[in-house]
């Protein structure tokens, strides 16, 4: 999605094309492409500071689980969760899971 809106500005920028033409030739809502060119970032990301499974590790742990998977092994929402405190630990969070 980076990509598009990367794009996206470059047209923008080159006035090549209006924001609501612009949006429409690349499937982005046209209140999105508005609101990145304002510097109002994705729901998701705005929120991400308040959640305590980061980005990164929430990343780690879908790579973890589908390399599991591959393997023929699907981790069982035990082990998942053991493996969510461990990746907890490792970034200084001791609280336990809820």
């Amino acid at each position: 999605m980076k990509f598009i809106y990367r794009m996206l500005y470059r047209s923008l920028e080159n006035k090549s094309l209006s924001i609501r033409r612009a949006a429409a030739r690349n499937g982005v809502a046209r209140s999105s492409l508005t609101n990145r060119l304002n510097g109002i970032p994705e729901k998701r990301k705005a929120y991400e500071n308040q959640q305590r499974v980061s980005s990164y590790t929430e990343a780690r742990l879908s790579a973890w689980i589908r390399q599991m998977d591959m393997k023929g092994h699907a981790p069982t929402p035990k082990q998942t969760r053991e493996m969510v405190t461990i990746l907890f630990r490792r970034a200084g969070d001791t609280a336990p899971l809820e």
